[in-house]
């Protein structure tokens, strides 16, 4: 791609991209309210996004999928616990490795948080069908960082390990 069209290309990919930011920024009420129906911060609703109810994720690996530190991660966990949406589980023959699963009171909560997360916002019921299903082929086209030596357009490897995203943590948002 010459210079000119590759810089032309960045700054419609940009326009394009505040547009996106512009709207997740307008329709945050949403997602706040649903995470106040259910008595979580945005920690909590990450975390238990992340939890899958066959099965427990080790305490580091999910601190991992979250971005965050161990200690942040625990404080997190801890306060899910004491909702009563997770608990800790100790790994057979490796005392030093807690597991994180959800609870059946969880996993009922993590699956209506996600429903109500994926909610469409007005301003998306208010395109019509076309649109909709054009949007969404343009959706499909958009590559996940992924990681696991699968093929990705960003460099995880150069970002610090608390900005990493993992194609799981993006995936179980859309």
């Amino acid at each position: 791609m010459p210079i000119d069209r590759a810089v032309e290309h960045r700054a419609l990919a940009a326009q394009v991209w505040r547009q996106f930011f512009e709207l997740f920024v307008k329709t945050k009420g949403q997602r706040e309210h649903v995470m106040q129906r259910f008595h979580l911060t945005p920690n909590d609703a990450k975390t238990l996004a992340l939890l899958d109810s066959s099965e427990a994720k080790p305490m580091g690996a999910l601190a991992e999928a979250c971005c965050t530190d161990a200690s942040n991660a625990t404080w997190v966990v801890d306060r899910l616990e004491s909702l009563g949406l997770v608990e800790r589980r100790a790994v057979p023959g490796d005392r030093r490795v807690k597991l994180v699963a959800l609870t059946t009171r969880g996993a009922k909560t993590r699956n209506a948080v996600m429903q109500a997360m994926h909610e469409p916002p007005l301003e998306v019921l208010a395109l019509d069908r076309n649109d909709l299903v054009a949007l969404g082929k343009i959706l499909d086209k958009i590559p996940l960082v992924a990681s696991g030596g699968e093929q990705t357009l960003v460099d995880t490897a150069a970002m610090p390990k608390t900005r990493r995203r993992t194609r799981s943590l993006a995936t179980q948002h859309r």
